[in-house]
Order: structure tokens, then sequence, then C-alpha cells
């Protein structure tokens, strides 16, 4: 009986020792996460993703609207639009009806606005420009890098101090970026691009007709708005001008030459 117990003695003490070497030689496998945790996970990743594109989509719509850009405050702007190597911007050589911008203390820009390629946009910038719509009117928006916008008729009148380094929220606040004529043109698809120095009309959403007084220039190639928004002009000279541009700067006239 001795025999038999040492025996199987034996045989659970060398069942033991073969059992310690085996997880030494061949370490156990991690377990796997609870399926749930799995599924939660990867919905909270797809949720993040979703969110993302969200606000990529967002701040490409409101970066250039005719009203304060918060969603895109700290986006489009200080986040870098996607740019690339500015191209050469060839004009349209037939419909071409020049202008004359001046900005108090800055010097002229000359716009070349092409109504062959945007003739409801241009015969309405055109009219703005004759009733002198423009005169005093301030720009609200410049943002290095990006575009210079201009043409709210509630500026008229401000204190150009008052704009000079503020925020899209602190100009916003201020009741800037939802005005115009109140005569609204519609949408005008063209094949031009928004290259360094083009004029484009300001939106409340891409490819809608609610461009009116405002507009931008592109400071970039500004690539990522081509066919949202209607390319109509381009400054032909005058650019050192547009790259001094700043928020409260005046125009002290705007004229068809």
């Amino acid at each position: 009986m001795k025999a038999v117990l040492g025996i199987f003695g034996i045989a659970i003490g060398f069942i033991i020792l073969s059992m310690l070497i085996s997880q030494t030689v061949h370490p156990g496998k991690q377990l796997t996460a609870n399926p749930q945790e799995v599924e939660q996970l990867k919905w909270e990743a797809e949720q993040e993703k979703d969110k993302k594109k969200a606000a990529e989509d967002e701040a490409k719509q409101n970066s250039v609207k005719g009203k304060p850009a918060d969603a895109a405050e700290g986006k489009t702007a200080e986040g870098k639009p996607q740019t690339s190597s500015n191209p050469t911007f060839v004009p349209p050589k037939d419909g071409v009806v020049t202008a004359l911008l001046e900005i108090k203390g800055k010097g002229v820009i000359t716009i070349d606005l092409y109504s062959k390629a945007a003739p409801k946009t241009v015969e309405h910038m055109v009219k703005l420009i004759k009733e002198g719509f423009y005169n005093n009117v301030l720009f609200h928006r410049v943002i290095p890098g990006f575009v210079a916008q201009v043409g709210d008729p509630k500026s008229k009148g401000m204190n150009p101090n008052d704009l000079k380094g503020k925020s899209d929220a602190e100009i916003g606040r201020l009741g800037l970026g939802a005005s115009g004529s109140g005569s609204p043109v519609e949408f005008e698809p063209n094949e031009l691009n928004n290259y360094v120095g083009t004029l484009a009309m300001a939106l409340n959403k891409p490819q809608t007709a609610t461009g009116d007084s405002q507009f931008f220039i592109n400071l970039v190639y500004n690539k990522s708005l081509d066919r949202d928004y209607c390319v109509f002009g381009h400054v032909s000279t005058g650019m050192d001008v547009v790259n001094k541009l700043e928020n409260g700067d005046q125009i002290v006239s705007f004229k068809i030459k």
C-alpha cells in the first residue's frame, strides 16, 4: 500500500513539475477582451471618425459664409485650409469689366470682373459698385494664409480700430458677417479656381443662392473651395496692397474703370 501511495505521489509530483515547465517554456496566450467591450470600442472608434468628418465638412461649409463663422473658428483659418503650390491664373479674355478698389491708407487694387464666366454675379456686383454700396465698408474678416472678406454694410460707421486684431467669434459678436444688400444672386458654377488673388462670393452654404454683397479675395490657392464658391474676378494689380489688409481696413471707393 505504501508502495502504491509512493508511486502515486511521484506521479502527482511529475505532473505538477511538467505543468510548471510547460508554463515557463510556452507561456499561456493573453485572454481575449470581453466581446461586448470589443464592440463598444469599435463603436466609439466609428463615432470619433464620423465626428471628425462632420467637423471637416462643417468647417468647409462655414469657412467663407456670409455670417459669423463660429463653426469654422480655429479650423479653416488657424488650421491652415487645404492649399497647394500656386499655379498661374489664366484669366478669361472675354467679358472683362475692370474696377478700382481704393483702401484707406494702403493703396488701390485693380480688379477684373469676368462677366462671361459669371454673368449674373458680375451684373449684381457692378450694380452695387455703381450705387456706391461699398464706400466706407470695412474688411471684417482678414485671415492670413486664407482669405480677406468684405461687404457687410453694417460695418459702415463703425470704428475701424474696434475690428483690429479681433477673432471671427469677436467679429460675430459685433454683429458683423451676416448682412448684405438684401438682393441675393443665384449660384453660378464655372471652371475658375480659387487661385491666389481671385475673388469669390461668400455664401451661407456652398453652392447656394445666398451670395450678395460679401465677397472674399483668396490669399492662397484654396483648392478645397473650388466649385463650391463662385469665382467671378481677379486682382490684376495691387496684390501687395491685398497682402497688407487687416480687419478694420476701410474701402474709400469702389469704382468701375
